[in-house]
């Protein structure tokens, strides 16, 4: 139809009109993607099947080694159940889970558990979400966006850190190209500053610092392409400690 449309023809013409046009079956679609992360070969590939189950894909396969400076996507799973109810959402959902628990992809990151999270997020079983959906809900993308734990009554919990002084490697998650630089050496960092912003795959990730402490070297600048072995920038300084929640609430000072 889409070609016909494109040399003249009218919806009219192709009888599309709205009164013939009916909902039949609920279809949830997945874009199914590679994330950063250690690992460029593919050890394990296997696509999930069955009825109502639909994978376009590129023709991926164990062994294969996705080129990283293109685009991450590794295929669409299409999950559908007959019906226009709540019903048929429901069972189309359940299909989409057992789906993404069967697409076994192992050697390289990929997005398969970001989705699952999502699907079982209690506004989407709900069928109540919008485009501002996972704004809203970033920890669905990136579970460390989470609310943080030792949040209490009181205010957040005085972070502690370790005393002994550790030195640290930075090194990318794969291949790609340094977008930009944030820190340079003699620079203080403190956990989850920013250091360096990667770009691969069309996905920008940002390298953070998991110690307290300064940078003692910068071995990358903007534009520079690097890979998973590369040691971008070395930082020096003392890791936080976790601590439990529920111990921070207990012993919280009261006032009187």
């Amino acid at each position: 139809a889409q070609l016909l449309i494109a040399a003249g023809r009218t919806l009219d013409d192709l009888g599309l009109t709205q009164e013939n046009i009916r909902l039949r079956q609920h279809s949830l679609q997945a874009r199914i993607t590679m994330m950063p992360g250690k690992g460029e070969v593919l050890d394990v590939y296997e696509e999930p099947t069955g009825e109502g189950v639909r994978c376009d894909t590129a023709g991926w396969y164990t062994g294969f080694k996705p080129n990283q400076m293109y685009d991450p996507l590794v295929g669409k799973l299409i999950c559908s159940a007959e019906g226009n109810t709540i019903e048929s959402f429901e069972k189309a959902r359940q299909l989409m889970l057992q789906s993404l628990e069967n697409f076994n992809i192992q050697g390289v990151a990929n997005n398969i558990d970001a989705v699952e999270r999502i699907v079982t997020h209690p506004e989407f079983i709900a069928n109540d979400v919008n485009t501002s959906f996972l704004a809203d809900n970033p920890e669905l993308l990136d579970p460390s966006k989470a609310k943080n734990p030792q949040a209490t009554e009181h205010g957040t919990a005085k972070r502690l850190y370790s005393e002994e002084k550790i030195t640290f490697e930075l090194t990318p998650p794969m291949t790609g190209n340094i977008l930009e630089v944030k820190k340079q050496a003699g620079d203080e960092v403190d956990v989850g500053d920013v250091v360096v912003v990667l770009s691969a795959m069309k996905i920008e990730t940002e390298m953070v610092s998991p110690v307290k402490g300064i940078v003692k070297d910068m071995n990358c600048k903007a534009g520079e392409q690097v890979s998973g072995d590369t040691i971008v920038a070395v930082l020096e300084g003392h890791e936080e400690i976790q601590i439990d929640s529920t111990t921070v609430a207990a012993g919280a000072p009261r006032g009187l």
